[in-house]
């Protein structure tokens, strides 16, 4: 028995868990309230077999928004090396000389410690990072790196990693420190580790049927341009901004376009309905109103009753009810003693937008349980996500962060009603403006077409990526494709639209796949420990057992003398 609690003794050093480090770089405050400085925090992790909870212990305090990176960048981290992580617990430990520890700046740095640690690898000492996690493992923009190059200089870090395209007018760096700009995380995760994380990505193989419908989709409501158009019998000139849509539409067409045809065609459809109503008189309009009122709400309940069964489906609730959603807050907005003909119209074209879209539901992929408490999950954590980063944002440009906080609260509306599909997907595209809000801040205009291709590439990644997963994102493909229509004559408005297929192409990270067995976590660098520690038990009890039998032995011959 001693023998085995010696060989268990030896053992126990090899199972415990392990606790990794890395160091954050932040700015604050200085003692006079005027001066930003720069600051290296400490960050531990250590990760326990467990039920996927994320514990976070800080001296000082962490404020909310921190928390809510760690969460993040636990889930990207997760998402990142395809691992099931509902199976450990993760024990973050944050340490710095200051009052408060805030900002979403350490996203990437945390995201990287918690892949190195589920990945067992280590992390070079004389590098550190700043920079926000996005969608896609996307590295994004932050404030005061020049004062965090300061910081890490002076902690004796040889280089720092930031992100790339920031804007770097009037900064200059330390000496003796190299700065590296780095987009993602498999650039990220070399720099620290010497492993190359990057993958081939595949081309995208547009689904057929994806195809067929974005093209009849497209083609229904062009086919409405041409009915309206022989109906409004208006001045040509009158009719000039809708041909220019149509023009456009005719234009994506030939380039099989089909998402940025149908939007053109919808355009074209809301200034030719508009110059039809306003040749109605009041009860005309009025008789429309509630015409259009009454298929609005036919229309919805048939939508809640549809099933959701693959993320193409989620896709296609979203947006249908959206459009619902938005053809009804366009009623509520119409006086109907003095009914106005371009709400109106607006609420019509609403209506039908939402109606082709339908088309949608039932495409094939990889399918999914949604749950209505997972659902309120992942609602109530991309809220939180938006959130953070609104905040942020709101530091630097307040108007504008407060346009985005308004359209926040409408999550937390949809929240509030059980919508919460709906809310993900407002919580979604609220985070995504604000990213491009933040990118607008810390790049330089001139970068802007650098910027541009750059995000191109980017979100061709993240949907190879998910289309390897049995995951075709509708949306996230839509909104790359029209994207791409706009790259030439509205740039910024590209950049905005890649930034929504690519927060919106990995919705699947908050649905994970039904657990399986599998082993926990191992650390097979310390199998040859084990070993050793084992052989060295085997070793010890050998000698024991063998003085064991020599002392039988000699005690045996005294006995025998004696007689």
């Amino acid at each position: 028995m001693k023998v085995w609690l010696l060989l268990i003794f030896l053992c126990m050093p090899v199972v415990s868990a392990q606790v990794g480090h890395i160091n954050l770089v932040s700015v604050g405050i200085g003692e006079n309230d005027t001066v930003t400085v720069g600051s290296t925090p400490d960050l531990y992790l250590e990760i326990k077999p467990g039920n996927g909870n994320i514990y976070m212990d800080s001296l000082p305090l962490t404020k909310v928004d921190t928390q809510i990176s760690t969460r993040y960048a636990n889930a990207v981290a997760c998402d990142f090396l395809q691992k099931d992580c509902s199976k450990y617990d993760f024990f973050y430990t944050f340490r710095l000389d200051s009052n408060i520890v805030g900002g979403p700046s350490g996203g990437a740095a945390i995201t990287v410690l918690t892949i190195a640690m589920l990945d067992h690898q280590s992390l070079r000492k004389d590098t550190i990072m700043t920079g926000t996690i996005n969608a896609g493992g996307l590295i994004g923009p932050v404030a005061g790196i020049r004062e965090k190059a300061i910081a890490a200089k002076q902690s004796g870090f040889k280089r720092m990693l930031i992100p790339s395209l920031f804007n770097n007018s009037n900064i200059t760096f330390p000496e003796n420190i190299e700065v590296i700009t780095v987009t993602n995380l498999e650039e990220a995760m070399y720099y620290f580790t010497g492993k190359n994380y990057t993958k081939q990505s595949p081309a995208i193989d547009v689904p057929d049927i994806y195809t067929q419908k974005m093209f009849n989709i497209s083609e229904k409501l062009c086919n409405r341009y041409q009915q309206l158009d022989q109906q409004v019998d208006v001045k040509k000139s009158l009719k000039y901004p809708a041909e220019a849509a149509y023009n456009s539409s005719e234009q994506a067409l030939q380039n099989s376009s089909y998402y940025s045809r149908a939007s053109f065609c919808y355009t074209a459809n809301v200034r030719l309905r508009e110059l039809q109503f306003q040749g109605y008189s009041q009860e005309e309009l009025e008789e429309r109103y509630y015409a259009v009122h009454n298929l609005i709400n036919k229309f919805d309940k048939y939508i809640d009753q549809k099933p959701l069964n693959t993320l193409s489906d989620l896709e296609t609730f979203m947006i249908v009810k959206e459009r619902i959603i938005e053809a009804r807050q366009y009623l509520e907005e119409i006086d109907t003693k003095n009914i106005s003909a371009s709400i109106l119209a607006s609420a019509t074209e609403r209506y039908y937008s939402g109606v082709f879209w339908s088309d949608f539901y039932g495409v094939s992929g990889k399918t999914f349980e949604f749950e209505k408490e997972q659902l309120r999950e992942s609602c109530l954590k991309k809220i939180e996500e938006a959130s953070e980063r609104v905040n942020y944002a709101d530091l630097y440009f307040p108007n504008s962060a407060s346009e985005r906080a308004r359209e926040l609260a409408l999550a937390y509306h949809y929240s509030d009603e059980g919508n919460y599909d709906l809310c993900l997907f407002k919580a979604s595209k609220v985070k995504a403006d604000t990213d491009m809000l933040l990118t607008a801040l810390f790049v330089e205009v001139d970068q802007t077409e650098v910027l541009l291709n750059e995000k191109l590439q980017q979100t061709e990644k993240v949907l190879a990526l998910q289309q390897s997963r049995g995951n075709f994102p509708i949306l996230g493909y839509s909104y790359y494709q029209y994207a791409q229509s706009l790259k030439e004559s509205d740039p910024y408005s590209a950049l905005i639209y890649l930034e929504y297929a690519i927060e919106l192409s990995n919705l699947d990270m908050y649905f994970p796949p039904e657990k399986k067995f599998s082993l926990p976590i191992i650390d097979y660098r310390y199998f040859l420990v084990l070993l050793i520690g084992f052989l060295g038990g085997m070793l010890v009890m050998v000698l024991i057992k063998g003085k064991s039998e020599k002392y039988k032995q000699k005690k045996y011959k005294k006995k025998k003398a004696k007689r």
